[in-house]
């Protein structure tokens, strides 16, 4: 019994606790250059359209929603972090999704690198 409740509790904490290693860096070094709601009043998702950069979504318009988040907490973090982006122009940022689910339009992570001079 004991040996099931520890198997168990390393099958919940691999789960939940993921994070960045599960995931698949899907551009790096772009530039947002746009952000937008969805028509419609949808505000399960919005769309970023990305300026340079390398990588499978690089120059391309990537989706952020809810379902990929993983959490409406997430969800609202990484607009926030979209928004910085966009705000300070910063052109090193990179994002990511899960293994799994490595589509431009699936984006469950943005990262901001202060740029170097």
């Amino acid at each position: 019994m004991k040996k099931l409740i520890i198997s168990l509790g390393f099958f919940v904490s691999a789960n939940c606790f993921g994070g960045i290693n599960d995931s698949v860096e899907l551009v790096a070094n772009a530039q947002i250059i746009e952000i937008e709601s969805t028509r419609g009043g949808n505000a399960r998702k919005f769309y970023l359209t990305l300026k340079g950069g390398t990588g499978k979504c690089a120059n391309q318009k990537v989706t952020v929603n809810i379902e990929t988040s993983g959490s409406v907490s997430l969800f609202t973090r990484n607009y926030s972090t979209a928004l910085t982006a966009f705000s300070l122009q910063l052109k090193t940022v990179s994002m990511g999704g899960y293994k799994s689910e490595h589509g431009c339009d699936q984006i469950t992570y943005i990262k901001l690198t202060n740029p170097s001079d």
